[in-house]
């Protein structure tokens, strides 16, 4: 993938991504008022998913045999595949109650703030230098959290919940 790829697949990935999060806010009213109903809606969405990943998968695998499938399977870090599904199966969960408790607000914060591991983690793990701007990046993603988390009186538009001031 050469260097210009990544930006129109990380849009359409965008789209997807917040249609899924627009799609969580809809659940019933009566599981939008019990946290724990919440959860096990996004445990069920995950377990879904299992089978349709397999399939993907197998199709996958089927077609890149020879090529990418080698690859693959050939350079596979175990651990690090067992904690990725593991975080993986959790983030469906914490999406739901995330969305349905503090609406696009609280989503989008959820969302800017996945950057800051991202970063941090290839400057920690991977010895990865950070320039000036990726730097000041993570401090603008830290500050646009705060600001989208002030108080205000306005209701939520995917929960239409008033905010506590």
């Amino acid at each position: 993938m050469n260097d210009y790829t990544w930006f129109p697949l990380s849009l359409i990935g965008a789209l997807v991504y917040g249609g899924y999060s627009m799609l969580l806010s809809l659940m019933n009213p009566q599981l939008k008022a019990d946290k724990n109903a919440q959860l096990g809606y996004g445990v069920l969405l995950a377990l879904v998913n299992i089978p349709l990943n397999i399939i993907a998968f197998y199709f996958w695998d089927k077609e890149y045999k020879n090529t990418s499938s080698k690859v693959l399977w050939n350079n596979l870090n175990w651990k690090v595949v067992g904690v990725t599904v593991l975080i993986r199966f959790l983030i469906d969960p914490v999406h739901a109650v995330v969305i349905n408790a503090g609406g696009a607000v609280a989503q989008q914060t959820m969302y800017s703030l996945a950057i800051i591991p991202v970063l941090l983690g290839s400057w920690i793990v991977f010895k990865e230098s950070l320039t000036l701007k990726q730097w000041i990046g993570l401090f603008m993603a830290g500050g646009g959290a705060w600001l989208m988390g002030v108080k205000s009186e306005k209701k939520h538009i995917a929960t239409s919940i008033p905010r506590k001031v």
